[in-house]
């Protein structure tokens, strides 16, 4: 597949999953918890399964994609031009330091990719883009806790994208690489 191919659809996908989250899940979350649900970060967050997934498969054929996305979605909910483009670039770089710190220290190469790969790329990208996104936005946004919350939501929007993923695969016998 071409990589402008690639990067139009992972482009889809990740705005279609902003989609998903921001009228279906949040709107669920809302209904569950009630105004409770205005204190926690998203408990499921398949954002971060199209980054992590995507990323382990494309490598830096889609980063474009992914940040041309992040920006799209970011301006939907956030006023400021400059704190879009910031953290959206935060974004997606915390899934290549993450894929690096992997591949580099850990010596894992991208044939090796298990579960606990995916699950160590969600986890090591997730403390990274919460870092910036303290750094960035200061501690009235993210606080201890809201910095774990958002870690496991990003994972289990991971092996919740994960999960589909196989199940389409299976059924469409369809090849990613």
């Amino acid at each position: 597949m071409k990589t402008l191919q690639i990067n139009i659809i992972f482009f889809v996908l990740y705005s279609v999953s902003w989609l998903i989250e921001f009228f279906v899940l949040f709107k669920i979350q809302n209904y569950l918890l009630g105004t409770l649900s205005l204190y926690f970060p998203m408990l499921i967050f398949i954002p971060h399964g199209i980054r992590v997934i995507g990323s382990l498969v494309y490598g830096y054929k889609i980063f474009l994609g992914l940040f041309i996305a992040h920006v799209v979605t970011g301006y939907y909910f956030i006023n400021n031009m400059e704190e879009i483009l910031l953290l959206s670039l935060a974004s997606i770089v915390s899934i290549y330091i993450g894929m690096l710190i992997i591949y580099k220290k850990i010596q894992i190469t991208p044939d090796q990719i298990t579960l606990n790969t995916l699950l160590l790329l969600a986890i090591i990208s997730s403390f990274l883009n919460s870092a910036s996104n303290l750094i960035m936005k200061g501690d009235s946004h993210i606080n201890l806790y809201n910095f774990f919350a958002y870690g496991v939501g990003d994972i289990i929007g991971t092996l919740l994208i994960f999960m589909i993923l196989i199940k389409v695969i299976k059924i469409t016998n369809l090849k990613i690489t």
